[in-house]
């Protein structure tokens, strides 16, 4: 085999992977999107051309732009929270003692169970006589105790389980960014007199920039899609409280029946991913350790 076969050999071996997938994300996205060109509907499945009605009706009502302010509440605060913990705890699972194997093990646990069972055993947990108001009245803080999921904590209790389920993620990143920066630079900084905070501030974080924002991109886009978990917890409710953009588009095209008005919000939020990636990934390319 010559050298520029050589060069073209390992494309051509993924080749059928990329055709696979390709197919099976190029052609709903296309297809969603030639329909939101249309007034389809599951009651009426007829193909009428209304052009850009659909995009003018969703951009033009009030509860679009509220499900969208929600899903960035959502997203950005369950992102927050998955950072500091994650941050946090490969902090001190970066520190040699014993167990810390079994532990690291044990943290990756609520990220491996499946979300709808996560979601189950929390809203569990959140009803009125279940296990947090329970704890709440023990410690002497029953006056926190209430309804969850049925008043205006609903995203808060929402925020709080995915943080739950997704705060592991960060722990596996950053450890394993820790684990590359050189432990020369710590030694050195500690003869210079550098004190723990100036050590993460001038070394640690530097070196993890780039990790960060590739995980905190990757959260941005699981988090902002996340269906499952708010659908199971509060169905969107109580009233619009916790509906985000994935539930809206479910509840228009099953409740409401208008397959295309949900094919044109998700078309728009596709759109959306993809130019916040292209504006993100060359600023990360450029993130380099000092």
């Amino acid at each position: 085999m010559g050298g520029e076969e050589r060069k073209y050999f390992p494309y051509f071996l993924l080749l059928p992977t990329i055709l696979v997938l390709g197919v099976i994300i190029a052609y709903p996205l296309l297809k969603a999107f030639y329909m939101s060109f249309y007034n389809y509907s599951l009651i009426y499945p007829e193909y009428n051309f209304i052009g850009f009605e659909n995009y003018r009706h969703i951009f033009t009502t009030r509860v679009f732009w509220r499900v969208l302010l929600n899903s960035f509440i959502w997203t950005f605060s369950s992102m927050g929270t998955h950072l500091i913990l994650g941050m946090s705890i490969a902090l001190l699972l970066n520190e040699s003692f014993r167990g810390r194997g079994i532990i690291r093990s044990l943290i990756l646990i609520p990220w491996v169970i499946a979300g709808v069972s996560a979601a189950y055993t929390w809203r569990w947990m959140f009803q009125p006589a279940g296990f947090i108001n329970e704890i709440l009245q023990k410690v002497g803080l029953g006056a926190l105790a209430g309804n969850w999921l049925g008043s205006k904590r609903a995203m808060l209790s929402a925020i709080i389980t995915h943080s739950w389920k997704g705060f592991p993620f960060w722990v596996l990143m950053m450890t394993s960014g820790l684990q590359n920066i050189p432990v020369e630079l710590y030694e050195a900084a500690e003869v210079d007199g550098a004190n723990i905070l100036q050590q993460f501030y001038f070394i640690t974080l530097p070196y993890l920039k780039k990790i960060i924002a590739i995980t905190a991109v990757l959260d941005f886009i699981w988090t902002f899609n996340f269906f499952a978990l708010i659908h199971i917890l509060t169905g969107g409710g109580p009233g619009r409280t916790t509906m985000i953009v994935p539930i809206y588009i479910y509840n228009i095209a099953f409740k409401q029946y208008s397959i295309s008005r949900a094919c044109a919000i998700a078309t728009f939020l596709a759109i959306f991913m993809i130019a916040a990636i292209f504006v993100v990934m060359p600023w990360i390319k450029r993130r380099q350790p000092v």
